[in-house]
């Protein structure tokens, strides 16, 4: 069965993928064998985004917030269906006119 929440899900080969944005709002995927596995990973790239590690403040655009906020405060918290709606109004409608 598939796994929705915190854009996790199984793949057809058994192994387990779980997507999110980087700041630049690239999609990447991270695999493991289990769920948990996956999970973790997802809350480690999501720590290290909103951490910095990745950015400096001064760096930040505000595509490049909005990519991080989605990813790590609505991810997984909405449907799967709502996060969707919510990535493409956010590259279609705000990041072609604020989000540069």
């Amino acid at each position: 069965m598939t796994e929705m929440k915190n854009n996790i899900r199984q793949r057809p080969n058994g192994t387990w993928e779980g997507r999110y944005y980087d700041v630049d709002g690239k999609q990447h995927s991270l695999y493991g064998r289990t769920k948990a596995i996956v999970k973790d990973k997802l809350a480690s790239k999501r720590a290290e985004i909103v951490s910095g590690n990745s950015i400096t403040e001064t760096d930040l655009t505000i595509e490049q917030w909005g990519w991080a906020w989605m990813q790590t405060f609505k991810a997984g918290k909405i449907k799967h269906s709502t996060m969707d709606n919510y990535e493409s109004d956010f590259r279609l409608h705000v990041v072609p006119y604020i989000g540069m």
